[in-house]
């Protein structure tokens, strides 16, 4: 029990450290000033991200076939969150 909390706690301060614009830059629009490569650069799971991005394109854009790259992606990122919570 004790196990799951902390997962949902985990959860939660991944999801409120999210900025609220995270997806508005993925609509197409030219006028958005919001860079989508620019933020995965900088996220600092860049690498990760296209290893992700290639299996997806390999595999018709099936999470299924490439878990293994979204447990990377999502470790990477838990990472990062926890870098910098520390710096803070």
């Amino acid at each position: 029990m004790a196990e799951k909390n902390n997962e949902i706690v985990n959860q939660s301060v991944i999801l409120a450290s999210r900025p609220e614009n995270l997806h508005k830059g993925s609509s197409g629009s030219k006028d958005n000033d919001l860079d989508i490569e620019k933020m995965i650069e900088k996220s600092g799971c860049s690498k990760t991200y296209y290893e992700l991005e290639e299996c997806l394109g390999e595999h018709n854009r099936d999470w299924t076939k490439c878990q293994q790259e979204v447990v990377r992606l999502k470790d990477c990122n838990r990472a990062m969150l926890v870098r910098k919570l520390a710096k803070n």
